[in-house]
């Protein structure tokens, strides 16, 4: 385009694109371009008109055109930030992200990103979001070159700004765009370790209703989905739990939130499962953490249901190996294994009184129970040296054993403790760690129980329990952790079952 304004309909002093450049580099600095030439639209228009930088001079596409194209592009970039003018750059930065000229690009990313740093607190804040959301369209092989600069950039915007509605939209966005290349992955976690430091960042980011969506990018982090790059995987995970705990803090469901949730949990159940052993610990602590922050209500009962059958009742296999002289025994996973049985107790007691009372099928429940008294079954089975995982399992079933058999949780519930009664005493457990009441109970239930199928398909029970209770105990008293109770009679000061 032709860069010369005739004077006489505008009364604005022709400047060249030389001119102009020396306006803005010269000593005297911008204010001297807006002195001569009146107007600082007109400076970033003919910096910006970069093939024809005078009359008489045209310059071709070229390493040339692009490093004269690019200096031009910063020094309008500058007066535009000064004047408070970014249209003009929008437009140009469209155009240009449109051209073969991968090294223009690359500059108008990184100029983009430091005009929103210059701009946020200011009108043009919208107008350069703009700009930001064509960056994520930049062809894939020039994008990696630039990722780290532009992850680099991300950081910073990430460490010092906050976002609202839509805004959330272009910066996970452009997050995501960012760490399909290893030179700019790193860059952005460490920004979105910064913006979700604080509960009022996460807040803010679930105020405009994107906490799923920021959920599902830190999930990617977690599963290692960018070229298998699992560094950021266990920090990922407190960041989802921080997210996690503000999204079910009050109020009801959010919108995407039971998706969110069957994400979570089968994404930590695969690292659970996986032979990284630091981050199938890390993974059991969070999954614990996740579901325990869960009320039941918020989650339908065919999603509680499927979350039992599909990871909660599947936890990591026990692994036993021969110590260095051929006696010893040990079991190479027992914590995780522990964590996972912890959770799944934990769950249970809070989850089955509710999915009773939405009409889940009985049989539905015992079938839950089955297996869980399978799982306790393995664990007092493997007894290794440390005795470590036969101890834990020992102190749950004891505790788990005395809630499942308050009227809360009956029919099942009985049902559920004379099965894990049994696999413990297959695993060599005697009937002295219940305690004496406990005992007595046993026997009747016993006596009540055995009908079972001759071809062991199925399995069903039937329980006659006589409770008196003057303080009732609920499924929140629970703690798999807490010392086993000798007697049933002492929890919650007064239950006699």
């Amino acid at each position: 385009g032709d860069d010369v304004v005739d004077s006489d309909e505008t009364g604005v002093k022709v400047m060249t694109h030389a001119e102009a450049v020396k306006c803005v580099v010269g000593m005297t600095g911008v204010d001297v371009a807006f002195a001569e030439a009146a107007d600082a639209s007109y400076v970033v228009k003919v910096l910006l008109d970069c093939r024809a930088r005078s009359p008489d001079e045209t310059i071709e596409p070229g390493p040339a055109f692009e490093d004269q194209a690019a200096l031009a592009m910063e020094l309008a970039s500058k007066v535009a930030m000064r004047a408070g003018e970014w249209e003009m750059m929008h437009c140009h930065i469209s155009n240009v992200l449109k051209c073969d000229l991968p090294y223009l690009q690359e500059r108008a990313a990184v100029i983009t990103l430091r005009a929103f740093l210059y701009l946020s607190g200011t009108p043009l804040r919208g107008e350069v979001m703009e700009t930001m959301k064509l960056l994520p369209f930049i062809r894939k092989e020039w994008f990696r070159h630039m990722s780290d600069r532009v992850g680099s950039g991300m950081r910073e915007i990430l460490k010092t700004e906050r976002f609202e509605g839509e805004e959330w939209d272009v910066i996970l966005g452009l997050c995501e765009a960012t760490c399909n290349y290893g030179s700019g992955r790193m860059y952005v976690f460490k920004g979105l370790e910064s913006a979700f430091t604080s509960e009022d960042d996460v807040r803010a980011l679930l105020k405009a209703e994107r906490g799923v969506k920021a959920l599902a990018l830190l999930l990617k982090f977690v599963r290692g989905d960018w070229e298998g790059d699992m560094r950021n995987s266990s920090p990922a995970m407190k960041i989802v739990c921080s997210v996690w705990t503000c999204l079910v803090d009050g109020g009801g469901p959010r919108k995407g939130e039971e998706r969110a949730l069957v994400e979570v949990c089968n994404t930590l159940h695969a690292l659970v499962k996986g032979k990284d052993g630091v981050l199938s610990k890390a993974a059991g602590d969070a999954m614990a953490r996740v579901l325990s922050l869960t009320r039941v209500e918020r989650v339908t009962p065919e999603v509680w249901v499927s979350l039992f059958r599909n990871v909660l009742l599947d936890p990591p296999k026990i692994h036993m190996v021969a110590g260095g002289n051929g006696k010893s025994v040990f079991v190479v996973n027992e914590d995780v294994r522990v964590r996972c049985c912890e959770t799944l107790a934990r769950s249970s007691l809070a989850c089955l009184p509710w999915l009773s009372s939405q009409g889940v099928a009985e049989e539905e429940l015992k079938g839950l129970l089955g297996r869980m008294a399978e799982i306790f079954g393995e664990n007092v089975r493997a007894k290794s040296n440390t005795g470590f995982i036969f101890e834990s399992t020992i102190h749950t079933c004891v505790n788990l054993v005395n809630v499942l058999k308050l009227h809360d949780f009956q029919p099942a519930g009985g049902f559920g403790a004379v099965l894990i009664r049994e696999e413990l005493k297959r695993g060599g457990v005697g009937d002295e760690i219940w305690g004496e009441s406990a005992v007595e109970v046993t026997k009747q239930d016993e006596a009540g129980v055995v009908q079972r199928e001759e071809d062991g398909s199925t399995t069903t029970a039937t329980t006659t329990t006589t409770t008196t209770t003057t303080t009732r105990a609920t499924s929140s008293s629970f703690d798999p952790m807490a010392p086993p109770l000798s007697n049933p009679q002492e929890m919650n000061g007064g239950v006699v079952i």
